[in-house]
């Protein structure tokens, strides 16, 4: 249903001891954009604080009535609904308590909260407002909703869940590039060096000979060794051939019975003297083994040098496998992250949104190609684009600018169009210090 604000019956809001406004009263007839003209601390905000009140049925004002009053009231007369219709709504307000009622165009009365802002499907948020939001992370996710509000359930539902996994994908691709930061610079201390990867070189070459060096000091120690078992041994036999001499003479001594025992320690003897001949002490090249245990000393040095950079070279090679994997890990969660928000943006093009050409960045929102966050255009140029942006958002008959001081006649004109184009009504605020009390007055019928 068309709201024809152009048309519409005279909108008057009256307002009785609300903080600096004790008894005001405006007339709001055949124009599309209204200045609040006045000096500073006139009441130009708090007028639009009143139409915030009134519309939106809600007061966040801790102490609305005016100093020295116990309670005040508010009042728009012929106000347009979202619907098209004419309403009266009213609000009746003390420092601790607020009723509003609204009454239809066949008079019946509202007072559930909730339906009066159905009616007025009121935005308490200003061009201004938008513009600051978008500056800070806290304001760009208020603004975000406030688009994502147009998606159907099912929308909100699957960029919901689409952006919850692009969140813990980008989580992990942030631990992800901890962990590779780390091991690169681990690669770096552990990388060999060209003195080292030469010495790596000989280390096969080195490490057999290192090893033919102690096989023989093994044998040198060996041959030791055998040496004192023989000569335990030869001495062991020498002592046993004396006692057994002893024992043979005495054997000899002994009745005819003996004899044969007699014979056995014979041959017994005659066996440990074979024994004794075969003894034969093996000769050690002292100057050899001196040598050989020199070359081995040194070589263990050189060897163990070796082993200490093979090692690092080793690990050196598990780490870059590990750097390697986790680029690669970093680059597919970065490939994912991409996708996510490709699907975002596919279900934000495919939706009713009233904006299609928005994206939300990581920081700041971007919108027909401007990024709200830098200053690519002047506030007033801004101020247009966003201005236009709330009248697709927002189905409130009333659309609040905010300061008008940035904007030049030829800006202005460009909101009157906006406002005729969608059927808005627009309030602005504009310091002049020519009137020391506030003054509402229509832009576009005074500049006709």
């Amino acid at each position: 249903m068309e709201k024809n604000i152009e048309k519409h019956q005279e909108i008057i809001l009256k307002l009785k001891n609300f903080k600096k406004l004790e008894d005001f009263e405006v007339s709001l007839k055949d124009s599309y954009l209204y200045l609040a003209k006045g000096k500073n601390a006139t009441g130009k905000s708090t007028l639009k604080q009143a139409f915030s009140i009134l519309l939106g049925a809600k007061n966040d004002i801790d102490t609305p009535v005016t100093i020295g009053k116990d309670k005040g009231t508010g009042e728009l007369v012929n106000m347009p609904g979202a619907d098209g219709r004419k309403y009266i709504v009213q609000w009746n307000f003390t420092n601790d308590k607020d009723k509003f009622i609204v009454i239809d165009d066949e008079g019946k009365k509202i007072s559930k909260v909730e339906d009066i802002r159905n009616i007025f499907k009121f935005k308490n948020i200003t061009v201004e407002d938008f513009m600051a939001m978008s500056l800070n992370a806290k304001g760009r996710e208020e603004l975000k909703k406030l688009f994502l509000s147009f998606l159907t359930d099912e929308e909100q539902k699957k960029y919901a869940y689409i952006k919850a996994k692009e969140k813990e994908t980008y989580d992990a691709r942030t631990k992800t590039k901890i962990e590779l930061e780390y091991l690169v610079d681990i690669c770096k201390d552990s990388e060999i060096t060209k003195d080292e990867a030469s010495l790596l070189l000989a280390y096969d070459r080195s490490l057999v000979t290192f090893n033919e060096l102690g096989e023989e000091i093994k044998s040198f120690d060996n041959i030791k060794a055998l040496k004192e078992i023989k000569d335990k041994r030869r001495k062991e036999v020498s002592e046993t051939i004396v006692t057994t001499q002893v024992e043979i003479d005495d054997y000899n001594k002994q009745i005819e019975a003996l004899k044969i025992k007699i014979q056995e320690k014979k041959t017994y003897k005659s066996t440990l003297e074979e024994e004794f001949k075969t003894f034969k002490i093996d000769i050690i090249d002292d100057s050899k083994e001196a040598a050989i245990r020199a070359r081995y000393e040194k070589g263990k040095t050189v060897i163990e040098n070796m082993r200490n950079v093979k090692m690092k070279e080793d690990k050196f090679k598990e780490n870059a496998k590990k750097r390697n994997d986790k680029l690669l890990e970093w680059n597919t969660l970065d490939s994912n992250i991409r996708e996510y928000r490709d699907s975002a943006d596919t279900i934000i093009k495919n939706s009713k949104m009233p904006v299609k050409d928005i994206e939300f960045e990581d920081d700041g929102i971007k919108i027909n190609g401007l990024s709200l966050k830098e200053n690519q255009v002047s506030k007033a140029e801004t101020m247009i684009i966003v201005t236009e942006i709330l009248c697709l958002l927002c189905e409130s008959p009333l659309i609040l600018i905010g300061s008008a001081n940035d904007l030049d006649n030829e800006h202005k004109k460009a909101i009157v169009a906006i406002a005729k184009k969608y059927d808005r009504m627009m309030i602005a605020d504009e310091v002049n210090d020519d009137y020391s009390e506030i003054i509402v007055v229509g832009y576009d019928k005074t500049n006709n």
